[in-house]
């Protein structure tokens, strides 16, 4: 009996250690199966909305006339990280006359334009945005350009075949209709079938003398009995730089051989005449165009004005070899409408 209870004290004893070591088991087997704590990591910057910028508002044509179509522009970039939409308001004068609403990825820009008009000249704030700029509207006034410094001559000059008269024309300010175009000339033909048969050339060039501007056709009878200025009547043809002013008289100097009324094609395509007087043999069927030859370059050629006229074949210069054009004007002019001269 005694030894029974001595086992039972010594099972009492251990059982709250084994009681300990159970819980400790448990507590030790919760912790290994819980889930782990997130690792906290960098989280991504919030991304910037998107935001514009304003770049300056330019306008197209640089001279402004009234009545002209005038395109008003701006650069409209996105500095933010997002696309958006900008609603671009332009305002003339602070009050609004057109708004557009441009989508602009970020980081990129994208341009924005406006048609406008004014009928009143004067000067015009337009703003778009933040961006601003003054609009000078002018009006037409009427201009003539010339380079001689004559009314009337007893000399002139034909030029053969396809080959032509050549003037370069500055306009006062970069904006100018051509109306008009004054020719001092004189016309020499063997009978009237030439007057219908023949025809000349006017041209208008831009200022590289490559892109044709305008061109007509007409009969030689426009100058039938006439020696003086001629006027021909251009379509308000609108430059905004410098041009040239062609005439090809497709003229046919004929040469008659010695001791015979035979005439004969040749001989130099430039040609000195007297205008007005009677058809010499040496230059009949041409068109004589004036010329002012000052006499500063006459009595030195170190006084020699600028020469803006010359010998030319499909709107290109022609040097014609001994420069016997050079310091000369040919009597062509140009009237029309333009900005006032700066």
């Amino acid at each position: 009996m005694a030894k029974v209870e001595a086992v039972t004290m010594r099972r009492m004893r251990l059982y709250p250690i084994i009681g300990r070591c159970l819980l400790f088991l448990l507590f030790a087997t919760m912790a290994a199966c819980s889930p782990q704590p997130a690792t906290i990591k960098e989280q991504p910057a919030s991304q910037k909305p998107a935001e514009f910028e304003v770049g300056p508002t330019t306008f197209e044509p640089p001279v402004v006339m009234v009545g002209d179509s005038v395109t008003a522009t701006a650069l409209v970039k996105n500095i933010g990280d997002v696309a958006g939409t900008y609603t671009a308001v332009l305002s003339v004068d602070g009050q609004e006359v057109d708004s557009k609403a441009i989508p602009v990825d970020p980081g990129s820009s994208q341009e924005v334009s406006f048609q406008l008009s004014k009928t009143t000249a004067g000067s015009y704030k337009l703003a778009t945005g933040n961006s601003s700029t003054v609009l000078t509207v002018y009006n037409w006034n009427p201009q003539t350009i010339q380079y001689d410094d004559s009314d009337g001559v007893s000399a002139g000059i034909y030029v053969s075949g396809e080959n032509g008269h050549i003037v370069h024309f500055t306009p006062p300010a970069k904006a100018f209709k051509i109306q008009k175009i004054k020719i001092f000339v004189s016309l020499y033909f063997l009978n009237t079938s030439y007057l219908d048969k023949n025809h000349f050339t006017l041209r208008i060039w831009d200022k590289e003398e490559n892109k044709l501007l305008w061109s007509q056709d007409f009969p030689w009878r426009l100058f039938w009995g006439f020696f003086g200025w001629k006027e021909i009547e251009v379509p308000d043809i609108r430059v905004n730089d410098d041009f040239y002013i062609e005439i090809v008289t497709n003229s046919n100097p004929m040469r008659y051989k010695p001791g015979t009324e035979i005439p004969s094609p040749g001989g130099d395509p430039i040609g000195f005449a007297e205008m007005g007087k009677p058809v010499p043999y040496e230059y009949n069927n041409v068109i004589v165009i004036g010329f002012d030859y000052p006499q500063s370059y006459v009595k030195s050629s170190s006084n020699r004005p600028e020469t803006r006229s010359g010998y030319s074949y499909m709107g290109k210069l022609i040097d014609p070899g001994q420069k016997r054009l050079e310091g000369i004007q040919w009597l062509i002019r140009v009237e029309g409408e333009g900005a006032p001269g700066s």
